[in-house]
């Protein structure tokens, strides 16, 4: 029997370790602050996790850990916006012998420790659970580590939390300073990148979070950081003070990609 409620009554993380307890098979879909998260369990464990961004997040992991190059993962990501390939970006990189099945299953599971963390964290959604499915016919899929996974996901959660109450609303405008001074220009690789993202057309912590090849939090650190010594400044919704400016929509898949292909 199909299950479906709200998130405020019980959260992602409940959930799953309920449905885990109960040793269920069967596909959990989550809606949570606009992201869509599936979650394919069998026998209680994960099997598979899937996301609305799922291709962009795998691409950043890979470049984060220096496995993939820019040129690479352009070529993949062009290949399937044409119509040319219908695979998914782990296969297609595997095919080209560019990635080995134990990299790729490494980056699953940090892949899936940082989908699970965006349910888990949403402050709203809804939820819906039908039991005794499973992934598509011909999508892979294996069994995770399922308490590491959401282990991880639950202490990033906690991290992540503890970082943006310092930070504005993920949708308040980000921009670098008008005047930057000379002697506190930007230090670190992951400083460049912010910097280069926001000049590239990025104008919020969201799409920062989404296309930056660094872990989540490792990007908010250095974001507090460059606030504090004047490299960039925020907008409405920071709780610092504001400069009156709008608060944008957050960004879409094609805001993404095309933010993407300006900044790696």
């Amino acid at each position: 029997m199909t299950v479906m409620g709200e998130l405020g009554h019980i959260d992602a993380a409940g959930l799953l370790q309920l449905l885990g307890s109960r040793r269920a098979t069967g596909y959990l879909w989550i809606t949570a602050d606009g992201e869509e998260v599936g979650v394919y369990l069998s026998r209680g464990a994960l099997s598979r996790v899937t996301s609305t961004r799922l291709s962009l997040r795998l691409g950043r992991i890979l470049l984060q850990r220096g496995i993939l190059q820019t040129r690479q993962l352009h070529e993949v990501l062009r290949d399937q916006q044409a119509g040319f390939e219908t695979r998914s970006l782990g296969e297609l990189l595997l095919v080209r012998g560019w990635i080995t099945a134990e990299t790729l299953a490494s980056c699953v599971e940090e892949q899936s420790v940082a989908v699970l963390a965006k349910a888990i964290g949403a402050r709203r959604g809804t939820f819906l659970y039908r039991p005794d499915e499973g992934p598509p016919t011909g999508v892979p899929s294996e069994v995770l580590n399922s308490n590491r996974i959401l282990q991880e996901a639950i202490k990033r959660v906690r991290e992540v939390q503890a970082l943006r109450a310092q930070l504005p609303d993920v949708s308040a405008p980000l921009a670098p300073a008008v005047q930057i001074d000379v002697t506190i220009q930007s230090s670190t690789p992951v400083e460049d990148a912010i910097l280069k993202a926001l000049d590239a057309g990025a104008n919020s912590l969201g799409e920062l979070v989404d296309i930056v090849p660094v872990d989540e939090p490792v990007l908010l650190r250095t974001v507090i950081d460059m606030r504090r010594r004047g490299l960039i400044v925020a907008g409405q919704g920071d709780k610092g003070g504001t400069l009156g400016v709008a608060k944008q929509p957050p960004p879409g898949d094609d805001d993404l990609e095309r933010l993407l292909s300006h900044t790696l």
